[in-house]
């Protein structure tokens, strides 16, 4: 019988990732899910760091996300990372091609889940694919 807790708990140094913004470091642990470019990476952390520290303030999912795309937001972003209107509006459509938003609002997937410690935790899994004549 195969053994099905091949859990390993390791703990990890995301310094070696060299940043010093934790969410541009959390969205190239997960590169491989979204495939962002660094600049999408740059903005998308901007928006997750807004939409983290709104969320102890704002209980209304629907109001956190338009204050997270506002218009003042979307232009403070770009102010910080000295980006022309048109690039922004390039790296915002690719953000939304890559469903990291979607409608006015962020997709959950790629915002980090911090426990009571203020860790993130994070789980790699790997399943075999299973085809229905296999059965």
């Amino acid at each position: 019988m195969e053994n099905q807790n091949n859990i390993d708990l390791k703990p990890t140094n995301l310094n070696i990732i060299k940043t010093d913004n934790m969410y541009i470091t959390w969205l190239k642990l997960l590169e491989p899910l979204h495939h962002l470019t660094d600049k999408e990476i740059e903005v998308a952390a901007l928006f997750i760091e807004s939409y983290i520290s709104n969320k102890e303030k704002v209980i209304n999912d629907d109001l956190l996300n338009q204050l997270t795309f506002s218009t003042e937001n979307k232009k403070k972003i770009r102010l910080k990372l000295k980006m022309s209107p048109t690039y922004f509006q390039i790296i915002l459509k690719g953000l939304k091609n890559k469903n990291i938003y979607k409608d006015g609002k962020i997709n959950l997937k790629y915002v980090p889940c911090f426990n009571e410690y203020g860790d993130i935790n994070f789980m790699h899994m790997i399943k075999k694919n299973v085809s229905k004549d296999s059965k």
